[in-house]
């Protein structure tokens, strides 16, 4: 047995099972985001119900990364299914539609919580929505859903393309989906998921509906709607002497779909079955279940509802997709902006960072976005940051809540210590990647929950484009190439046989940015590592690219090749 193989074999298998029928306009897209990820214990099979379009065609392109193709006429999406789920092997199952998809990570996020948390059979991520045109237009953490809530009528909804569940799960309810029930096929087997254990929020994407135009679900809602109704109807009938005795106070005598309005008012024996959502520790670095383990099948016990920690100072939810579809420039502050006509940026939007108010006298214009993420240039500026503010006021400024100090011991600093707490200024929590599920662990979709500790502050720019939106990202000045000065005091913890982490500049002759005198006298910085910058920034590459998001190098020379080049002269 190879290294490769006992790779595979430590994780568990997922399968996932895609029907398709005549939607080659999007299923390339499904399938490259599942086979992206590169999960390595992944059986995918794919169920064509004899399309006429381009769909077999785009699947043979895509041929080797499945474990098994049925092209054949069926009876309809849950035959199609049935086909798929028959012929799997995987601990951990799930379907994916033809015009829908995966999100980065999910596929091992799905493997870590199945594999930590034994007690739980059942997961559902965030309520995301794509556009027709792939851009995701919402992404929020699901409400609660349980058995009582379904009965009461309260059943919209359960994502079903952001849903895991194990294999013990689906032998426990028979292994099927029901060939008899036309569009509610997801439901009625949540029902019978609900008749075993109860069903986990994660604090995180991991499928993203479609919106589109002739789409099934939209054209037969009110269908959708009649069957749903009749399922829990039918539930009602099979409820246990326990369960039954536990609610009747409650339960009504035929379920009706509830209003939004009536769902706020439901009686405090249906919120006591509300989980808790699994949420991701930034201290622990893992996901945490804050619920009590229930021994008992049919009467839910009490729990604690867990509040969501917003962002501090208010959140960045208002942020989402703000700027969705438009352009940004990242700037960074290389030597190459020397030789850039900054001028023509006055009508764009820019993200500056670090030192970027040294070009101020340069520049008629000023960014619309700021971040300083380093731990010992945040220190450093702290006074020109403030000084920053108090002129430029509608700039909008990022900053990490604490600052890591890296002497070994783990010692944190408040930032807000530094930079006082205002309108416009916000405070993020950030992580560092986790090395086992790279490269999508490496860029956080949510900056509600965080970002990810980035090796150039660049990274920490992408991760705040994406969450507002940003569809076409331009870097400039992200020279990516550094060399230490011989003038450079050096100290701190060692990064080579002759490199130390901390740096101290003694001369205005700093090399690596558009001013000696950027990292000049008495300036303190963080000895460069380009190779960490570019494995990140590749690694960004891939989750960015799955979200259709384009990021070009318009920076003028330079040694950052892993964005596609562009002129910059030609952009305006």
């Amino acid at each position: 047995m190879g290294n490769s193989d006992r790779v595979v074999n430590c994780l568990p298998k997922i399968t996932i099972v895609t029907p398709n029928y005549n939607l080659g306009e999007f299923i390339e897209e499904t399938i490259v985001s599942i086979i992206s990820q590169e999960y390595s214990n992944l059986e995918y099979i794919i169920v064509d119900g004899g399309s006429t379009d381009n769909s077999m065609e785009i699947i043979k392109k895509y041929e080797k990364y499945f474990s098994k193709i049925i092209c054949e006429k069926d009876s309809g999406h849950a035959d199609a299914l049935m086909k798929g789920f028959q012929s799997s092997t995987g601990d951990i199952m799930a379907w994916i539609n033809s015009d829908d998809i995966l999100l980065p990570g999910s596929l091992s996020l799905a493997s870590n919580i199945f594999s930590e948390f034994p007690h739980i059979h059942w997961i559902q991520g965030n309520q995301t929505l794509l556009s027709e045109e792939g851009m995701i237009v919402r992404s929020q953490t699901s409400r609660p859903m349980s058995r009582i809530r379904c009965l009461m009528g309260d059943y919209r909804w359960i994502q079903q393309e952001s849903t895991f569940w194990s294999r013990a799960l689906w032998d426990s309810v028979g292994g099927f989906v029901s060939k008899t029930t036309s569009l509610a096929v997801d439901l009625e087997l949540w029902l019978r998921f609900f008749r075993e254990t109860k069903l986990y929020n994660i604090e995180g994407g991991i499928g993203a509906f479609r919106i589109r135009s002739n789409q099934r679900s939209a054209t037969s809602a009110t269908k959708y709607e009649e069957e749903a109704i009749y399922l829990i109807n039918k539930e009602l009938d099979i409820l246990s002497d326990a369960y039954f005795s536990y609610y009747k106070s409650i339960l009504p005598s035929m379920v009706s779909t509830l209003s939004h309005e009536k769902r706020l008012h439901l009686p405090q024996k249906v919120k006591e079955e509300d989980l808790s959502p699994l949420r991701y520790d930034l201290e622990q670095k893992c996901y945490v279940d804050e619920n009590p383990i229930s021994t008992r099948r049919d009467i839910a016990k009490p729990v604690k509802n867990y509040m969501r920690r917003d962002t501090v100072d208010g959140g960045f939810r208002h942020l989402w997709n703000i700027n969705q579809g438009k352009r940004l420039f990242i700037m960074g502050n290389g030597p190459s902006l020397n030789k850039m006509d900054l001028g023509l940026l006055k009508n764009d939007i820019v993200f500056g960072c670090n030192s970027c108010f040294l070009l101020y006298d340069r520049i008629q214009w000023r960014p619309k976005y700021y971040t300083c993420v380093d731990t010992r240039v945040l220190p450093d500026r702290a006074s020109d940051i403030l000084k920053m503010h108090l002129d430029y006021p509608d700039i909008t400024m990022f900053f990490p809540e604490f600052l890591r100090v890296y002497d070994g011991k783990g010692t944190r600093t408040s930032t807000k210590d530094l930079i006082k707490p205002d309108s416009n200024v916000f405070f993020f929590n950030d992580y560092p990647a986790d090395n086992k599920t790279l490269p999508h662990s490496a860029f956080s979709l949510d900056a509600e929950k965080g970002l990810v500790i980035p090796n150039t502050v660049t990274i920490t720019m992408l991760q705040l484009a994406y969450f507002m939106g940003f569809k076409d990202i331009y870097l400039i000045g992200c020279d990516t190439s550094y060399v230490v000065p011989k003038s450079v005091v050096q100290d701190g913890p060692e990064v080579g046989s002759k490199e130390k982490l901390f740096l101290t500049s003694t001369e205005d002759d700093d090399p690596n940015h558009f001013s000696p005198a950027y990292f000049g006298k008495g300036r303190a910085w963080h000895n460069p590592k380009v190779e960490d910058m570019i494995k990140h920034y590749e690694h960004c590459k891939v989750v960015l690219d799955q979200l259709n998001v384009n990021v070009y190098n318009a920076s003028v020379g330079g040694e950052l090749e892993v964005f596609p080049r562009v002129d910059y002269s030609k952009l305006f």
